[in-house]
């Protein structure tokens, strides 16, 4: 082999190193950047996994509208990291917490407007009892100044405080009849 032959192969061989030292180095890049996107949708996971935990958590303290929110926003994550989904978290199983969240806190909507609904007929009913009391009262009390009057001889006084009681209560039995 001649002098230039072994000066080409000798370059040839430096090259073919450098070449390899370059994609030795691609190569390691490569797997840095595989490496830091497979660490962001672990972070990611962990992320949805906490959301879910927190709707559950909300769940259970009967929190329907936190656990509503945590689950919205584990789907909205999900939906823009689908990578970050596994067999243990998935699109369908969050919609699915997300719909009974949903649900609840409609439920339980109902139920306190129900209750409010009820307190309130409770509340009037209690007023319109305590008005009729009052009433018969006032009619009770009239007929005792009535009784006493007429026992004292007063009996215009008397005859006017029924009038009273029949101004009151037109269609009262006893009033008429004294």
């Amino acid at each position: 082999m001649s002098c230039d032959q072994s000066a080409e192969a000798e370059q040839s061989i430096a090259q073919l190193g450098t070449r390899i030292e370059g994609l030795e180095r691609a190569n390691t890049q490569a797997e840095g950047v595989a490496e830091q996107q497979s660490l962001r949708w672990a972070a990611a996971r962990l992320k949805v996994e906490g959301l879910m935990n927190d709707g559950d958590r909300a769940m259970r303290l009967g929190n329907h509208a936190d656990a509503e929110a945590a689950y919205t926003t584990a789907l909205q994550a999900l939906r823009l990291s689908p990578n970050v989904a596994n067999d243990d978290l998935n699109l369908a199983m969050v919609e699915a917490k997300l719909d009974a969240a949903r649900e609840a806190r409609i439920s339980g909507m109902e139920a306190e407007m129900r209750a409010a609904q009820l307190q309130s007929e409770m509340e009037l009913a209690a007023e319109e009892a305590a008005a009729a009391q009052y009433f018969q009262n006032q009619i009770a009390t009239l007929f005792s100044e009535a009784n006493e009057q007429f026992l004292n001889g007063f009996y215009k006084k008397s005859l006017s405080t029924l009038d009273k009681i029949l101004q009151m209560d037109p269609f009262n039995a006893e009033a008429k009849q004294l």
